[in-house]
């Protein structure tokens, strides 16, 4: 491996592979998190930690959708909140209407009674982009094995994604005001949203989820508040790398690539090892475990052609 060389100090730049539309490597950490939740809804015996898998989906989201509007704040000063809400939409909607017409007919016929008379609430709760509060407020838990689950489970994850796309933008743009353009205010900013989610994550927890006879953290998976700081923790790793001095991070690229080999076994322990009784990953560890993506997303960045980034590849 060669290290990659300086091509000199720039400030408010994004990352090099932010500029491209394919990330091999991310997508490499994604799909693993993909086999390793579905592994998990297989038997959660095998990877008891696999319901993490969407932290990964989470952090990624918030990094590259970040990135792309540094992007366009860079290039044209500002971002125009009505393109961006246009492009969500054409890219998801489409497929979207066709699951949820497809789900609702199929499932009309084959699904149970019990199971049929919330089909149409959380098909309309999947296309409004909320199934996951739904789910909340029906008390559809997400780890019970008993009971027949809605088809449109599955969709909270896009509900809290969709929810993120619609406010961030948003709330970026009142940072870069508020901060006058200046990054290292808005991460700041960025930081003190993410401690207040996890205090939030860790308050539901031992308020409500713990004193539970059989505690089910389904209202903390569930819920965009406790997710929130997995999402900003990806938003405000673009925006710091963004004033990280591109020279210093090169020069210590190999450093760096070992500390993502690291966090990837990290990643890896965290599969294997808690699930979703154990209390500690409700009080900090999942934070924890979003860290460890955030400096596998900066090894890779830093050094795309490493060993490492080429076998997430």
């Amino acid at each position: 491996m060669t290290q990659p060389t300086t091509t000199g100090q720039q400030h408010h730049e994004v990352p090099a592979l932010a500029r491209s539309k394919r990330r091999p490597a991310l997508d490499g950490i994604r799909a693993l998190s993909v086999v390793a939740v579905m592994i998990y809804h297989a038997n959660p015996e095998w990877i008891p930690g696999g319901y993490l898998s969407v932290n990964v989906f989470f952090v990624l989201s918030g990094y590259l959708i970040t990135g792309l509007l540094l992007k366009e704040a860079s290039r044209w000063g500002s971002i125009d909140l009505v393109s961006f809400y246009k492009n969500r939409a054409r890219r998801l909607l489409p497929a979207l209407f066709v699951v949820v017409a497809v789900v609702t007919l199929i499932g009309a016929r084959i699904l149970t009674e019990s199971a049929k008379a919330n089909l149409r609430g959380d098909g309309l709760a999947t296309l409004f982009y909320v199934a996951n509060w739904r789910f909340i407020l029906e008390g559809e838990s997400y780890f019970a094995s008993t009971g027949d689950p809605s088809p449109f489970r599955h969709m909270w994850t896009l509900a809290i994604e969709e929810q993120f796309y619609l406010v961030f933008p948003i709330l970026l743009l009142g940072l870069m005001t508020m901060a006058n353009g200046r990054r290292r205010r808005i991460t700041q900013g960025l930081v003190v949203l993410i401690v207040l989610s996890a205090i939030v994550q860790a308050w539901i927890y031992t308020s409500q989820i713990k004193p539970m006879p059989t505690p089910d953290p389904s209202r903390i998976y569930y819920g965009t508040d406790t997710r929130a700081n997995e999402l900003l923790l990806g938003a405000a790793l673009a925006v710091a790398m963004t004033y990280w001095r591109k020279r210093t991070l090169r020069a210590n690229a190999e450093k760096l690539t070992w500390i993502g080999i690291a966090s990837f076994g990290g990643m890896l322990a965290f599969f294997f090892g808690p699930n979703e009784t154990s209390a500690w990953v409700f009080l900090g560890g999942s934070v924890l475990f979003s860290i460890l993506i955030c400096l596998i997303i900066v090894a890779i960045e830093v050094w795309p052609g490493s060993v490492f980034a080429e076998f997430l590849s």
